[in-house]
Protein backbone atom coordinates (compact mmCIF):
# COMPACT_ATOMS: atom_id res chain seq x y z
CA UNK A 1 0.00 0.00 0.00
CA UNK A 2 2.49 2.70 0.83
CA UNK A 3 4.55 2.03 -2.54
CA UNK A 4 1.03 2.65 -4.44
CA UNK A 5 0.46 6.12 -1.94
CA UNK A 6 3.88 7.28 -3.25
CA UNK A 7 3.67 6.51 -6.33
CA UNK A 8 0.45 8.01 -6.89
CA UNK A 9 1.97 11.29 -4.88
CA UNK A 10 5.05 11.60 -7.13
CA UNK A 11 2.66 11.49 -10.03
CA UNK A 12 0.34 13.79 -8.97
CA UNK A 13 2.93 16.48 -7.84
CA UNK A 14 4.83 16.05 -10.67
CA UNK A 15 1.86 16.85 -12.23
CA UNK A 16 0.97 20.11 -10.22
CA UNK A 17 4.54 21.42 -10.03
CA UNK A 18 5.61 21.52 -13.86
CA UNK A 19 5.56 23.53 -16.23
CA UNK A 20 3.90 22.80 -19.65
CA UNK A 21 5.37 24.10 -23.02
CA UNK A 22 1.51 24.80 -24.94
CA UNK A 23 2.22 25.34 -28.60
CA UNK A 24 0.56 28.24 -30.13
CA UNK A 25 -0.66 29.34 -33.81
CA UNK A 26 0.28 32.23 -36.06
CA UNK A 27 -2.84 33.98 -34.04
CA UNK A 28 -1.66 32.71 -30.28
CA UNK A 29 -4.56 29.93 -30.41
CA UNK A 30 -3.31 26.87 -28.55
CA UNK A 31 -2.44 23.88 -30.30
CA UNK A 32 -2.65 19.80 -29.26
CA UNK A 33 0.58 19.79 -30.79
CA UNK A 34 3.54 21.56 -32.68
CA UNK A 35 2.55 20.63 -35.79
CA UNK A 36 1.77 24.16 -37.33
CA UNK A 37 2.90 25.91 -34.31
CA UNK A 38 4.94 29.11 -35.09
CA UNK A 39 4.85 29.82 -31.11
CA UNK A 40 5.40 28.18 -27.68
CA UNK A 41 4.44 29.71 -24.59
CA UNK A 42 5.50 28.93 -20.77
CA UNK A 43 3.66 30.09 -17.91
CA UNK A 44 5.65 30.60 -14.66
CA UNK A 45 3.60 31.30 -11.13
CA UNK A 46 4.77 33.29 -8.39
CA UNK A 47 5.89 31.74 -5.20
CA UNK A 48 4.51 33.89 -3.18
CA UNK A 49 1.19 35.26 -5.15
CA UNK A 50 -0.44 32.55 -7.06
CA UNK A 51 -2.49 35.16 -8.87
CA UNK A 52 0.61 36.59 -10.64
CA UNK A 53 2.37 34.95 -13.24
CA UNK A 54 4.89 35.81 -16.03
CA UNK A 55 4.08 34.69 -19.58
CA UNK A 56 6.82 33.97 -22.06
CA UNK A 57 6.16 33.38 -25.56
CA UNK A 58 8.89 31.98 -27.67
CA UNK A 59 9.44 31.50 -31.63
CA UNK A 60 9.86 27.91 -32.31
CA UNK A 61 13.89 28.66 -33.16
CA UNK A 62 13.86 29.40 -28.84
CA UNK A 63 14.35 33.06 -29.11
CA UNK A 64 12.14 34.84 -26.62
CA UNK A 65 9.06 36.63 -28.03
CA UNK A 66 6.76 38.25 -25.74
CA UNK A 67 6.91 38.41 -22.11
CA UNK A 68 3.89 39.57 -19.99
CA UNK A 69 3.73 39.81 -16.33
CA UNK A 70 0.24 39.30 -14.80
CA UNK A 71 -1.32 40.87 -11.39
CA UNK A 72 -4.16 38.16 -11.85
CA UNK A 73 -3.65 35.50 -15.13
CA UNK A 74 -6.44 33.74 -14.30
CA UNK A 75 -8.76 36.73 -15.25
CA UNK A 76 -6.05 38.25 -17.93
CA UNK A 77 -5.43 41.25 -15.71
CA UNK A 78 -1.63 42.84 -17.16
CA UNK A 79 0.14 44.65 -14.61
CA UNK A 80 4.08 45.52 -15.40
CA UNK A 81 5.88 45.45 -18.23
CA UNK A 82 5.23 44.01 -21.30
CA UNK A 83 8.55 43.12 -24.01
CA UNK A 84 8.67 42.02 -27.43
CA UNK A 85 11.37 40.95 -30.11
CA UNK A 86 11.40 40.24 -33.48
CA UNK A 87 12.25 36.86 -34.58
CA UNK A 88 15.92 37.68 -34.35
CA UNK A 89 15.65 38.61 -31.12
CA UNK A 90 15.94 42.62 -31.18
CA UNK A 91 13.34 44.37 -28.91
CA UNK A 92 10.45 45.61 -30.84
CA UNK A 93 8.56 47.01 -28.07
CA UNK A 94 8.46 47.80 -24.22
CA UNK A 95 5.16 48.97 -22.61
CA UNK A 96 3.85 49.40 -19.14
CA UNK A 97 0.84 48.29 -17.77
CA UNK A 98 -1.16 48.99 -14.36
CA UNK A 99 -4.42 46.63 -13.37
CA UNK A 100 -4.79 46.13 -17.60
CA UNK A 101 -4.52 49.40 -18.84
CA UNK A 102 -1.08 51.20 -20.74
CA UNK A 103 0.08 53.43 -17.91
CA UNK A 104 3.54 54.98 -18.31
CA UNK A 105 5.89 54.53 -21.66
CA UNK A 106 5.60 52.79 -24.73
CA UNK A 107 8.55 52.46 -26.15
CA UNK A 108 8.93 51.38 -29.95
CA UNK A 109 12.50 50.43 -31.74
CA UNK A 110 13.48 50.71 -35.20
CA UNK A 111 15.78 47.84 -36.22
CA UNK A 112 19.22 49.18 -35.15
CA UNK A 113 17.73 49.30 -31.78
CA UNK A 114 17.31 52.94 -31.80
CA UNK A 115 14.04 54.52 -30.05
CA UNK A 116 11.85 55.01 -32.67
CA UNK A 117 8.98 56.84 -30.69
CA UNK A 118 8.23 57.38 -26.82
CA UNK A 119 4.54 57.64 -25.94
CA UNK A 120 3.00 58.48 -22.49
CA UNK A 121 -0.24 56.90 -21.05
CA UNK A 122 -2.03 57.00 -18.15
CA UNK A 123 -5.02 54.83 -17.35
CA UNK A 124 -5.05 53.91 -21.15
CA UNK A 125 -5.35 57.14 -22.16
CA UNK A 126 -2.26 58.80 -24.60
CA UNK A 127 -1.19 62.04 -22.69
CA UNK A 128 2.01 63.12 -25.26
CA UNK A 129 5.00 61.53 -26.89
CA UNK A 130 7.89 61.77 -28.83
CA UNK A 131 8.59 60.20 -31.98
CA UNK A 132 11.79 60.32 -34.19
CA UNK A 133 12.13 59.92 -38.08
CA UNK A 134 15.35 57.99 -39.37
CA UNK A 135 17.34 60.87 -38.88
CA UNK A 136 16.70 59.85 -34.86
CA UNK A 137 15.66 62.91 -34.04
CA UNK A 138 12.69 63.11 -31.34
CA UNK A 139 9.67 65.32 -32.06
CA UNK A 140 7.62 65.86 -29.51
CA UNK A 141 3.89 66.23 -29.48
CA UNK A 142 1.23 66.15 -26.85
CA UNK A 143 -2.16 64.16 -27.33
CA UNK A 144 -4.15 66.94 -25.60
CA UNK A 145 -6.51 68.92 -27.67
CA UNK A 146 -5.55 72.55 -27.67
CA UNK A 147 -8.27 74.57 -25.63
CA UNK A 148 -10.16 77.10 -27.84
CA UNK A 149 -9.42 81.30 -27.14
Amino acid sequence: MKPLLLISFLFFSNRLFCQDTIFLNQNYDELYNSKNAKYYKIVKYNDKDSARALKSIYFLNGNLHIETHYSDYKNRILDGKKKEWNEEGKLIRIINYKLDKKDGELITFWENDTIKRIDNYKEDSLINGNKSERTHRLKFFSARPKKKK
